[in-house]
C-alpha cells in the first residue's frame, strides 16, 4: 500500500489566518485539490491531516484529524500512528503550503529504499539545509542556525510508512519531558529532527532547476501567485 499525506494541521503563526493555507486557491482550484489529484496518481489512499481546531474546512476530504500544536514532526507521527501501517507499506508526506511538479512523484517511487528519500534543491541560504554526509544532517535557519550553500528540501518526502513512524517515536521519546517536547528549538518536534536523533538512512535527491511552490506568509503567497501569473 502507498498512502499519500498532505499535512495541514498547523497553528499558521506566520501566516496569520483562520482558514488553512492548504485552501489558497491557485488558478481558481484549492491547493489541496491539485496535491491530491497529483497524490492520487501513485497513492492508493490520499489523506489529509488536520486538527480538532480546522477539520471543519477539510470535511469533504478523507483526512485524518490529530492534536496539533506540538510541531511538524508530531502531526507525522501521530498520522502514520493512525493508519495501522505495515511492512510493505509506502509513504509520501507532503507540506500542505506546496505544489510539487507532477514527475516529481513517479521518479520518488524508484527509490523504495530503506529509510527516507528527501528531493532537495541547491539554494544559498537554505531555510532548512539537508547535509547527508555529516551526523549531524539538518539545520535549521529559521531557527536561527547557520546555514551555507545547500541542499534546500521541496516540502515532500517518501519511504517505509514503519521505519518512518518508528524514528518518529524514538525522536519523540528522547525529547520529551513532563509531556511535552523539550528541545532547543522549544516545544515542538520538528519532522527533520529524526535525521539527527535517530539512525533512520537518507537519500537526497537533487534536482536542479527546478520550480517547487510553497509559502509561509502572506506576502510570500502574493509573490509566488505573481510569479505564476508572469
Amino acid at each position: 500500500m502507498i498512502y499519500g499525506l498532505i499535512i495541514s494541521a498547523g497553528n499558521q503563526k506566520r501566516y496569520g489566518d483562520k482558514k488553512p493555507k492548504a485552501l489558497v486557491k491557485i488558478k481558481g482550484i484549492p491547493l489541496v485539490d491539485i496535491n491530491i489529484l497529483n497524490l492520487e496518481q501513485v497513492c492508493d489512499k490520499v489523506f489529509v491531516v488536520c486538527s480538532y481546531n480546522n477539520e471543519q474546512y477539510f470535511s469533504k476530504y478523507n483526512h485524518i484529524t490529530i492534536e496539533s500544536g506540538f510541531g511538524c514532526g508530531d502531526a507525522v507521527m501521530k498520522a502514520l500512528d493512525k493508519l495501522n501501517l505495515k511492512l510493505s507499506d509506502w509513504v509520501f508526506i507532503q507540506w500542505g503550503d506546496s505544489i510539487q511538479e507532477k514527475w516529481i512523484y513517479k521518479s520518488l517511487l524508484y527509490y523504495k529504499r530503506p529509510g527516507i528519500t528527501i528531493p532537495c534543491v541547491i539554494e544559498n541560504k537554505p531555510y532548512v539545509q539537508i547535509i547527508p554526509s555529516e551526523r549531524k544532517r539538518a539545520l535549521f535557519s529559521k531557527y536561527g542556525e547557520k546555514t551555507s550553500k545547500g541542499y534546500h528540501d521541496l516540502s515532500i518526502f517518501f519511504g517505509n510508512g514503519l521505519e518512518i513512524l518508528k524514528s518518529l517515536k524514538e525522536t519523540a521519546r528522547k525529547m520529551s519531558k513532563n509531556g511535552l517536547y523539550n528541545n532547543k528549538h522549544g516545544n515542538e518536534l520538528n519532522f527533520l529532527d529524526i535525521l539527527n536523533e535517530t539512525e533512520i538512512p537518507l537519500q537526497v535527491l537533487v534536482y536542479k532547476n527546478y520550480k517547487g511552490f510553497s509559502f509561509n506568509t502572506k506576502q510570500e503567497l502574493k509573490e509566488r501567485l505573481n510569479g505564476l501569473e508572469n
